[in-house]
């Protein structure tokens, strides 16, 4: 089925997966760093005020398709929001989360891990 026929929630819990995995793949890379650090670090990145962020320092980055895919993910009818970030940091995060489950699944995980990689340079975390 084409990827942009999901729902963008399927698409952000799918994307949510994604990027757990490169986080924690990009942190062990990093070198022989203690378990509980990594969590520590990993979990900084996979904050929904991070990924807002993430999205607001993508805007000139994305083509015209993945911004769509952004506000497709952004407009989704989400449950509880969590304590640790405001609704519209929470609907960037889907956003986010959506684009990266719709490119993971048309098969684009290079232009994937192009727009993680970028965002996280332009928020200020290191790789």
């Amino acid at each position: 089925m084409d990827a942009s026929l999901y729902s963008p929630l399927d698409l952000a819990y799918l994307g949510d997966a994604v990027y757990e995995l490169y986080i924690r793949s990009t942190l062990v890379r990093a070198g022989n760093i203690p378990v509980g650090k990594l969590s520590k670090m990993g979990a900084n990145l996979a904050m929904a005020k991070t990924q807002a962020a993430m999205v607001d320092a993508l805007e000139d980055y994305l083509s015209e398709d993945e911004k769509k895919m952004i506000q497709r993910g952004k407009n989704a009818k989400v449950g509880a929001i969590p304590s640790s970030c405001t609704a519209r940091e929470y609907h960037k995060a889907t956003g986010l989360e959506c684009l990266i489950g719709y490119l993971y699944l048309g098969g684009n995980m290079e232009r994937t891990m192009e727009i993680v990689s970028e965002g996280w340079k332009r928020c200020g975390y290191a790789q």
